[in-house]
């Protein structure tokens, strides 16, 4: 059972490697005249570099938290519309009385944190302009 798939095998790799082309051989080296007279090489344009990572991580750092922050803050503003739309729509009814005043609280609540972070941005960025 061995030697029909060996002989298979010796067939398939002897036939491969009958087909296969020798290596090309290199380019006689030239002498300077003909150097001289040579046909110009066309020069490829090289692909644009990437720039190269930052070299201060800290204010990569910093950018993040900044970006961080600015999508935090939309967040809380979005929620803050989404409490004050049900506030309009709830209106005077007392079904939803106890509704209407925890989301009146949400929004004070929302407020006083985004007054809160801003202030905080505010007397970061004096410290990074005062150093």
């Amino acid at each position: 059972m061995r030697r029909p798939i060996l002989v298979v095998l010796f067939v398939a790799l002897s036939s491969a490697c009958a087909s296969a082309r020798p290596p090309a051989a290199a380019p006689a080296p030239q002498s300077g005249a003909e150097r001289v007279h040579a046909k110009p090489v066309e020069v490829q344009a090289l692909a644009p570099v990437a720039s190269p990572p930052s070299l201060d991580p800290i204010r990569e750092q910093r950018r993040a938290e900044e970006q961080r922050e600015q999508e935090q803050d939309a967040a809380l503003r979005e929620a803050e519309q989404l409490f004050v739309q049900f506030i309009d729509k709830a209106g005077d009814d007392p079904a939803y009385a106890e509704a209407v005043q925890r989301s009146r609280e949400r929004v004070a609540d929302i407020e006083e944190i985004l007054r809160f972070r801003a202030q905080g941005r505010l007397e970061r960025a004096r410290a990074e302009h005062a150093q």
